[in-house]
C-alpha cells in the first residue's frame, strides 16, 4: 500500500532493509547506508552508482573554498574564473584586463592576452603561487607575439613558490618593450 512503511520481522542480523517485491534495494547498517539499487533521486537529480563508478547527472559541485584531502588520489577542488595579468608594480596590463583560468586539483591552466604598457620581463599575478617542489614550474601552450624586438619564438616559464610568467628567447630572458603584445596559455603546478 502506498504511502505505508511496515515493519513486520526482525531479522537476527543488524541490517535494516528496505525491500521492493522481496529483494533488497537498500540497508543500514553500522557502516552507513548501502544502496543495491544503483541510484539515489532527490528531486529532479539523479546520482548513479554501477561498478563502484559514480554518474551525477546534475554534476558535480565543489565548495568555494577547497577542502583539502591528504590523499593524492583525492580529487577535491575544481574551479573556473578570471585573473588580472600585472606589470611588477601591480598596474594592469592594457590588452585584456581579466584573463580565464582553469584549476583541477593542483592543476592551473592560464590564459592571456597582453599588451605591455612599460617594459616587462613578466606577467605578475597569477591566480595561485606555484608549487615550491622541483616539478612546480611550467610549460607553455601555445604562444603568439607582436614585436619589435625579436623574431624568434618566445618561451615562458614561472618559478617555483611564485606568482609570474617570465619571458624567454632561447635561454635568455626577454623583456617585452612597451606597446608589444603577448598572446598564449600556460600550465603550472599550484602550490594548493
Amino acid at each position: 500500500m502506498a504511502g505505508i512503511l511496515k515493519v513486520d520481522q526482525v531479522q537476527s542480523d543488524s541490517n535494516l532493509s528496505f525491500q521492493v517485491a522481496g529483494a533488497n534495494v537498500a540497508y543500514m547498517n553500522s557502516t552507513g547506508f548501502n544502496i543495491t539499487g544503483g541510484q539515489i533521486i532527490a528531486g529532479s537529480n539523479t546520482l548513479l552508482t554501477a561498478s563502484g563508478l559514480i554518474y551525477a547527472n546534475a554534476g558535480i559541485k565543489f565548495p568555494a573554498t577547497q577542502v583539502s584531502s591528504a590523499d593524492a588520489n583525492t580529487l577535491d577542488d575544481y574551479e573556473e574564473g578570471t585573473w588580472t595579468p600585472l606589470h611588477s608594480d601591480a598596474t594592469a596590463m592594457n590588452q585584456n584586463i581579466t584573463c580565464p583560468y582553469i584549476k583541477i586539483g593542483s592543476l592551473v591552466w592560464v590564459n592571456y592576452d597582453v599588451s605591455a604598457t612599460t617594459s616587462t620581463i613578466a606577467i605578475y599575478g597569477l591566480p595561485f603561487t606555484s608549487a615550491s617542489t622541483t616539478y612546480g614550474g611550467n610549460y607553455s601552450g601555445y604562444i603568439g607575439y607582436e614585436t619589435t624586438s625579436t623574431t624568434g619564438p618566445i618561451y615562458t616559464h614561472i618559478n617555483q613558490n611564485s606568482s609570474y610568467i617570465q619571458f624567454f628567447t632561447g635561454s635568455s630572458s626577454f623583456s617585452l618593450a612597451n606597446g608589444e603584445r603577448v598572446i598564449g596559455g600556460s600550465f603550472y603546478r599550484a602550490a594548493s
